[in-house]
Parts: C-alpha cells; structure tokens; sequence
C-alpha cells in the first residue's frame, strides 16, 4: 500500500525484501540501508530505504528482518547511479511487525505488561 502526501513526503506498508546493512560515512555518521517491497507478483515495487544513526528509527532500523512487516513514513526521491534510477526514502519514522510468531508474541506479552503496571503504580 502507497500513500502519497505533500509532495516528496510517502508513507509506504510492505515488506522488508533485503537484510539492513549498516554503513558509516567519513565523519563516523551511522546509516542503516534496506529495501521494501510494495504489491503483489507482477505489480511489485521495490524501494531503497535510508535511516540516519542517531535516532529512535535508527535504533529500531538495526533490527529488521528480511520478510517484517513494515510501514515506513518520509521523503521520496528518485536517484540515479551507474544509468540506472531507483526510488529511495529518507525514513523518519518506521513500524515493524516481525516475521515471526514467537517474537510478535513475546512483543505483545511485554507491551501487555507495561501497560498493566503503569496502572499499578503505588501512588
């Protein structure tokens, strides 16, 4: 699913198709890469996806899995290197929903439990 709004700004839902790979720039800035994929079979998109070290997304970007559901929000851009142009999104704020069963349950009996002890508080 796509959702465009105010030019340059996307917000996308699909699933993450490439492992994050991790990347430092000359001054020792952090940034986290990986692809999305958006539809189905024949009607499928592919995006480039870039997180800036230093930030909660970043921290959350390190985590992904090929195959997580994700829905990611920022700014559009088509780049183009060695002839070829491809889309790519400076994320700003991302959602992920692990592949794995186990790991969403786990998720959910956490978040259940800080959710009943924040109105357990002794005063």
């Amino acid at each position: 699913m796509i959702i465009q709004v105010p030019k340059g700004d996307i917000i996308l839902v699909g699933h993450v198709s490439k492992d994050v790979v991790i990347r430092e720039t000359k001054d020792y800035k952090k940034i986290a890469n990986f692809s999305i994929a958006t539809g189905r079979d024949s009607s499928k998109s592919f995006y480039k996806c870039v997180v800036w070290g230093g930030s909660t997304e970043y921290d959350e970007a390190i985590t992904i899995k090929k195959g997580d559901k994700i829905r990611v929000e920022g700014i559009l851009s088509v780049k183009e290197w060695q002839g070829k142009k491809y889309n790519e999104i400076a994320v700003e704020w991302l959602d992920v929903k692990p592949k794995s069963k186990a790991i969403q349950q786990a998720v959910t009996t956490v978040t259940e439990q800080i959710e009943q002890d924040e109105y357990d508080l002794p005063f």
